[in-house]
């Protein structure tokens, strides 16, 4: 699926609906007992804008969006206001091992509690001007952000330099590579009436956004 870098209209993401989402089968004894497998290692995350537009100039530019996007067809960088940074603490990064050059590459990921059961979810399209990159060798922290070169299409970085026994983490803001969950945009004006001030009101139908794993 193609990805365009045509971020869903900010003032309207800002009061999304944000649900985590998990796929789970729930298995039941004949004696009562519950048995759970768990379908997916990632979760998934979905989102409800329809909550979020009460005007005809908001439903405007995301009709705008949704047509430039070309509805369910193209994927597209949405901000989730709930959930779109990381600190030092949660910020984790991996070194790859599937490329020629995974020496000192990187794979950015959040980590979600701590322990065994902690969760690390991989972010693949960071916000590269937000990011920092911070690197502990022989338990001294440096930031060592200008010499990493950070891939804002993948969540990976880059850093010259690397040695073994080094570790990294970030810190920064990303986005959740997103589509649309339907190809028609639904919506109505429910004054007869402009406003005060001229506006017109709408009244939207479920306007779903569902994160496409990368």
């Amino acid at each position: 699926m193609r990805y365009v870098d045509i971020p869903f209209p900010d003032c309207i993401a800002f009061g999304a609906q944000s649900d985590p989402l998990w796929c789970t089968e729930i298995a039941t004894t004949r004696a009562g007992w519950e048995v759970a497998a768990e379908c997916w290692t990632y979760n998934k995350h979905i989102f409800d804008v329809s909550f979020a537009i009460r005007t005809a100039t908001e439903y405007g530019l995301v009709r705008t969006h949704f047509n430039q996007v070309r509805g369910r067809a193209r994927t597209f960088p949405f901000k989730d206001y709930l959930d779109f940074t990381a600190t030092a603490a949660e910020g984790i990064a991996e070194e790859t091992a599937d490329d020629s050059d995974s020496e000192g590459r990187y794979q950015m990921f959040k980590k979600y509690g701590t322990g065994d059961d902690a969760y690390f979810r991989k972010i693949t399209r960071p916000v590269e001007a937000t990011c920092i990159i911070y690197r502990t060798r022989s338990a001294v922290t440096t930031v060592v952000t200008g010499s990493a070169a950070i891939d804002d299409t993948t969540g990976t970085f880059f850093v010259a330099g690397d040695m073994e026994g080094d570790v990294y983490t970030w810190a920064g803001e990303f986005n959740v590579p997103c589509r649309y969950g339907a190809d028609q945009l639904p919506a109505a004006i429910t004054n007869k009436e402009p406003a005060a001030d001229g506006e017109l009101l709408v009244e939207c139908g479920s306007i779903s956004i569902v994160e496409v794993r990368e």
